[in-house]
Parts: C-alpha cells; sequence; structure tokens
C-alpha cells in the first residue's frame, strides 16, 4: 500500500469516527433530537478538506450513527435512514464542488482564511447548504408524516435555519482557522470533465445557434452556470408562491423539489476546470481569524453559563454542572436573533479586518514574494542568445522596480520592505553587471592562459622516439604534466651536433604565467649557450649572468633549480653540471639504479658571479639516466606522507628492464595510486635517456 492510500484511508476513518462520535452525543441528549442533525457541524469541514474520503467518511458514519435509531429506538424507518443519509451525502458533495468549481477572484485555492474572498465564499456557501439542508429535511419529514403545509412549519424553518447556521458557522470557521494554523495535509482536487457531457452537450449544442448571437461570449462551462442561475431565480419564484399561498399545492411542490434537485444535479456534477492552488504556508490572517472566532465563541458561552446559572434549577439534585439544563439554554440561546446577528457582526468585523490586512499586509506581501521568484526565475532562466537574455532581463527588471515603487508608497513596514528589497535588487543589477565584466575579463584571462598552455607545451619536445634515425645509439623518453594550466617545470633534448646530444631538466620558482614566463626563458639560453659550448659548467655560468640581468629589472625574483648533461655518443662520456636540482639516477654495469654523484652548485638566477663546477662519469651500452623533478617525490597522500627517493628508487630497480616509455608511465601510476584523492600541488616532470652504442638492432 502506497502512502497516498494510507493518507486517504486516514482521512476517511477519522472523518467516520469523528461524526460517529459527534452523532452518539447529539442522539443521547433529546433537545437536540428535532433542531439538528450532527451531519451540519462537519458537512462544511470533511468534504472540503479530504474530498472525496471525508464525503465518504461522512456519509458512512451516518449510517452507521442511524442503525440504533432504526433497530433499537425506532424512531426511524429504514426508508428515512437512507433517504436522510443520502441527503447528507449529496449535500457533502454539493458543498465540496461549490467551493472547488466556483471562483470570485480567478483563482480557486485549498480551504484556508488567508483572504477575506475566501472567508465570504466559505460564508456563503455554508448559508446556501444550510438553506438547502433544512429545506430538503423539512420536506422529507413532511413527505414521511404526511403533514400539509402550515405556517408553524415555516416558523420552523426559519428557527430551525437559524440555530443550524449559528452552530455550522462558528464550528465550521472555527475548524478552518485552526487547520490552517495547524498546516493541515489538505487535500487537493483535480481538474475534471462535465461527467454528463455525453447526455447533456448534444442538448447544448442544438441550443448554440440560438443563444450565439445574443449570448455569443458563453462558452460551455458558462452556460451550466448560467443554468444554475435561471434554475435559481425558478426557485425562488416558486418559493415565494408557496409561501404566499399558505398551501402545499403539490404542482408548485413538485416545482421547488424539481428546480432544487436539478440545482444540486448541476452543482454536483459541474466539473472542476481550474488548477487548485495549495497554500503551504501560514499566513497572519489565519492567525487573526482564530482570534475572532474564539472570541465570539467564548461570549456566546459565557452568556450561556451565566443564563444557564440564574436558572434555579441549574443546581438540582446537588450537581454541580448539570449537562442537560446547559445544552437547553444552548439550544434557546442559539435560537435568539440576537446571537445571529452578534455573529453576523463578528463576521462582518472579521471580513472588514481581513481586507484592511489583506489590502495593507498580505497582498503586499505576496506581491514582493511573488517579485522576487519571478526576478530569480529570469535570472535563471536559459535564453538561446544572450542578446535576448538581456532584452528579458531588462523587460522584467522595469516591471519589477515599477511594482516595487508603487508598493513603496505603502506607510507601513512593508513600504519599507519593498524601499529595501528595490535597493537590495537595482544594487545586485550594478553587482551583476560588475560581475559580468570581471567574468568576461576573467573568460579573457582564461583564453590566453590555454594558448599560453599551448604555446609551452609546443616549445617543450613530445615527440617519441626524438631521433628514430639513431635508435642504434640512443633512446629518450619523457612526460611534463603541470599542476596548473601552465607550469614551471621543464624539459629538453637536443643534438648539439652528431656525435653529442644535450639533456636538461629544471623547475622555476613559483607557479602560474611568471614562472611559466622565467621557464621559457631559460629553456631558450640553456638551449642557446650549448650550441655556442661543450661544456656544461660553462653554459651555466653564461645563463646564469643572463638571468640575474633580468630579475635585477623585474619585480618579482625568480631563480630555477636545473640540471645538464652532454652525452658523446661515440665514447659514452657525460658531462653535467648540477645548479641545486635533484641528483638524477643512473642504472650502469647492469646493477640497480643509484644516485649519480657530483657536486651541486648554487641555483640559476640567484647569485652572480657564481661559478659552476663540471662533474664527468662513462656511460655504456644499455645504461640509463633518469631525472626528475620534485613534485615526483614530494607527492603528498591522505596521510601528509611524501612518496620520497626511496619509493621512486624501488619502483625504478623492480622495472630496470622495462621499456623506458613503460617504465615513465608505471613510476606516474604508483605515484597515482599513492596520492588518490589528493590534488596535485607541483608539477611533475620525468625524462630518461638509455645509452645504445654498440647494441645490436
Amino acid at each position: 500500500m502506497d502512502d497516498k492510500l494510507k493518507n486517504n484511508l486516514k482521512r476517511f476513518l477519522i472523518s467516520l469516527m469523528v461524526y460517529a462520535i459527534v452523532f452518539t452525543f447529539f442522539d443521547y441528549f433529546e433537545y437536540f433530537n428535532d433542531k439538528i442533525d450532527p451531519s451540519i457541524i462537519f458537512i462544511s469541514f470533511f468534504p472540503l478538506i479530504w474530498g472525496p474520503w471525508g464525503i465518504a467518511g461522512l456519509f458512512i458514519g451516518d449510517l452507521i450513527g442511524r442503525i440504533p435509531c432504526v433497530f433499537v429506538k425506532k424512531t426511524l424507518t429504514v426508508p428515512e435512514t437512507v433517504v436522510f443519509s443520502l441527503t447528507v451525502l449529496l449535500i457533502s458533495i454539493f458543498i465540496y464542488k461549490l467551493y472547488y468549481s466556483f471562483d470570485f477572484n480567478k483563482k480557486i485555492s485549498t480551504l484556508h482564511l488567508y483572504e477575506a474572498d475566501n472567508l465570504i465564499k466559505i460564508i456563503l456557501i455554508i448559508c446556501i447548504t444550510n438553506a438547502l439542508y433544512v429545506f430538503l429535511h423539512i420536506y422529507f419529514v413532511m413527505i414521511y408524516s404526511e403533514i400539509s403545509f402550515q405556517r408553524s412549519i415555516m416558523d420552523e424553518f426559519i428557527n430551525s435555519y437559524v440555530f443550524i447556521t449559528n452552530v455550522s458557522l462558528i464550528f465550521s470557521l472555527l475548524f478552518v482557522s485552526i487547520a490552517g494554523l495547524r498546516n493541515f495535509n489538505i487535500y487537493k482536487p483535480k481538474t475534471t470533465k462535465f461527467r454528463v457531457s455525453k447526455y447533456f452537450k448534444p442538448f447544448y449544442n442544438r441550443l448554440k445557434p440560438y443563444l450565439k448571437p445574443y449570448f455569443g461570449f458563453i462558452k460551455y462551462s458558462k452556460f451550466i452556470n448560467l443554468m444554475i442561475i435561471v434554475y435559481t431565480i425558478a426557485l425562488f419564484i416558486t418559493g415565494t408562491t408557496f409561501l404566499l399561498k399558505g398551501t402545499s399545492d403539490p404542482a408548485i411542490s413538485t416545482s421547488i423539489l424539481f428546480n432544487l434537485g436539478f440545482i444540486i444535479f448541476l452543482v454536483v456534477f459541474k466539473p472542476i476546470t481550474k488548477n487548485v492552488v495549495i497554500k503551504k504556508n501560514r499566513s497572519f490572517n489565519e492567525l487573526v481569524m482564530f482570534i475572532l472566532i474564539f472570541i465570539s465563541v467564548f461570549s456566546i458561552l459565557a452568556s450561556i453559563i451565566l443564563s444557564s446559572m440564574q436558572n434555579d434549577s441549574f443546581f438540582e439534585n446537588n450537581t454541580f454542572f448539570n449537562l442537560d439544563k446547559v445544552i437547553n439554554v444552548l439550544n434557546l440561546y442559539l435560537n435568539y436573533k440576537t446571537t445571529f446577528l452578534q455573529i453576523v457582526v463578528t463576521f462582518g468585523i472579521s471580513i472588514g479586518v481581513m481586507y484592511y490586512l489583506q489590502k495593507h499586509f498580505s497582498k503586499p506581501l505576496i506581491t514582493i514574494s511573488e517579485i522576487a521568484e519571478d526576478y530569480v526565475l529570469n535570472r535563471l532562466d536559459g535564453i538561446e542568445t544572450l542578446k535576448e537574455s538581456n532584452e528579458k532581463l531588462n523587460r522584467s527588471l522595469e516591471t519589477v522596480l515599477g511594482e516595487l515603487d508603487v508598493l513603496s508608497n505603502n506607510k507601513y513596514d512593508v513600504g519599507f520592505l519593498a524601499r529595501s528589497f528595490k535597493e537590495m535588487i537595482e544594487n545586485l543589477e550594478f553587482y551583476m553587471d560588475n560581475l559580468k565584466k570581471v567574468e568576461r575579463e576573467k573568460e579573457r584571462i582564461d583564453t590566453e592562459i590555454s594558448i599560453a598552455s599551448k604555446i609551452q607545451k609546443n616549445m617543450i619536445p613530445n615527440v617519441f622516439p626524438p631521433f628514430p634515425d639513431r635508435l642504434n645509439e640512443f633512446d629518450i623518453y619523457a612526460i611534463n604534466i603541470p599542476a596548473r594550466n601552465i607550469g614551471g617545470d621543464f624539459y629538453d633534448y637536443f643534438l648539439v651536433d652528431d656525435d653529442h646530444v644535450a639533456i636538461v631538466i629544471g623547475d622555476v620558482s613559483g607557479k602560474g604565467v611568471p614562472a611559466a614566463l622565467f621557464m621559457s626563458m631559460a629553456k631558450i639560453l640553456i638551449n642557446d649557450q650549448t650550441l655556442f659550448s661543450l661544456r656544461p659548467s660553462e653554459v651555466f655560468n653564461n645563463v646564469n649572468e643572463k638571468l640575474i640581468a633580468n630579475n635585477n629589472s623585474n619585480d618579482e625574483f625568480r631563480f630555477l633549480t636545473a640540471w645538464l648533461g652532454i652525452l658523446e655518443l661515440s665514447s659514452g662520456r657525460l658531462t653535467y653540471v648540477n645548479a641545486g636540482h635533484d641528483p638524477p639516477f643512473i642504472f650502469h654495469n647492469s646493477r640497480d639504479y643509484s644516485i649519480l654523484t657530483g657536486e651541486s652548485c648554487l641555483l640559476l638566477g640567484y647569485m652572480n658571479n657564481v661559478s659552476y663546477v663540471q662533474n664527468e662519469t662513462t656511460m655504456y651500452a644499455g645504461d640509463r639516466l633518469f631525472l626528475y623533478t620534485d613534485g615526483i617525490t614530494e607527492g603528498i597522500n591522505k596521510n601528509s606522507e611524501q612518496f620520497q627517493k626511496d619509493r621512486l628508487l624501488n619502483v625504478l630497480n623492480k622495472n630496470k628492464h622495462t621499456n623506458i616509455k613503460k617504465l615513465i608511465f608505471k613510476i606516474k601510476k604508483d605515484l597515482d595510486d599513492f596520492t588518490s584523492g589528493v590534488e596535485q600541488f607541483d608539477d611533475e616532470t620525468m625524462i630518461i635517456l638509455e645509452y645504445r652504442k654498440k647494441l645490436n638492432y
């Protein structure tokens, strides 16, 4: 069983049980038996808050409640029970459809007293329903009792109508206001069609050609409303004739019943053509309505108690509280015209107060809320082109500011709220315009950075194998992964001449564009100076002086670590110089990888007049040289542990005979597994050279 069905069954059972309990209470006290049926208290409430499920509970509860009257007390016959219960069912559907199929202000909302229009609508519907209910009740009593019309019956009709209207207005509106304050889950009706259209619509289609010249504006649904009005006027005329004659003329009686039945028929089967608005939030008007109704009920009960206490029989048999006598006084009191006038005055004041609150508080606040919602939706609404979007927002903005200007004239706090909201929108628009400019500037910068990143990637050689015609002598593979779009790490390799290949790696201080520019300059300088000298120490001496000169002319100081090696291919002689960079690992004589020792000198671009020391070693066929930046060894995992040189050396030794390309990617995979879930914060660069002289390919 789904949740929706469970909720509906709860509504049905609650309405059934509440009605059965109240019916038993009313049936026990004889003072109510001839004056009011208990269903009149809930006949407006349960159908309107719980729809068909409340109606079903009311009807079944009525049938169950009347069973003792038929089989135990024998005050009712089975036909009378069926007729009275069907009357309850019919009136319940009537009030339900009357509320949800007619509108005052071009919208229909669930049962809440947050607008004066809703209050007026509920009061009118209760009064109309009570008149129909009392008429049908007395009419069927006359039929079963075979009593002809008398003046006393009319008096009974008026007294009964005044009494049940007093009771139903007080209790129904009290329950409705409580439901609004407690934010009950109210049933939302669905739109329906006219269920007897196949029988009724052909009749309408035949009349339409004759009606159109005079009533061309009348649509099918409006035609139904017109029919209801016509039969209501006919009912009023026949009823007036019935009263003036003072007799039970069968023709007039039949006409009244026919007109009344057809009105009920049209309303019961009238379709709900509009979507019902659900009022979810509580309203201040509902609180005001509850207070006014509570004061009215309290004053009526206080008057009843005072009247009862003046009666000598109130303290009968040493019983402090004689409920029978209290109910008797209540029955008499609620029939007084003064009580009816008191209720009319109370609801009149309530309607006036609600209209005032609605005009000066509720509607302006709802308007401000709708303006805010529309403004946000327009801001979020996706339009195909930016031009169309701007035009829509400008039109919306003008409308919004115009409405807020009108609301700003309100002399209460709502006016201050409207002015504040208007200022907020104006400031927000100003901020949004500036934000757009910033976003456009950011997009421009991002585009330029993207272009710079592509330029930087093209500056770093990335074609492998780099020298396919010389694979019998050496091979190189490398990767460079910036932490951002552009980075400060670089590597390079190039042939100085036919017998010498240079390999270089560097890491510039800082991140972003400045580091990338400095890196580009350093790479170009190292490349140029290497072409003029085969001595790495001399290359770094010259590059350092040029970088120092450039650093002195800029506000932001930059430097870099670098390692440069020149391999003589014919002999395997490797000369190299280290400017503060992590020393590389060398795979030598088919042994494990080890650190290539050598003197480390000062950083490039940090200080002038530095003498860089050159180191030298010999590589043999099968030897490898692995260079890297600190982004590899300083990679951090979730436990703030670094990858470190030991792990790197372990990976190298486990894969020392692996192809150099696969070896690079193996190291990268192990590093990614180690730092899984942690964002990369430094550039990652690796380059490996394999010397192959004298190998047979």
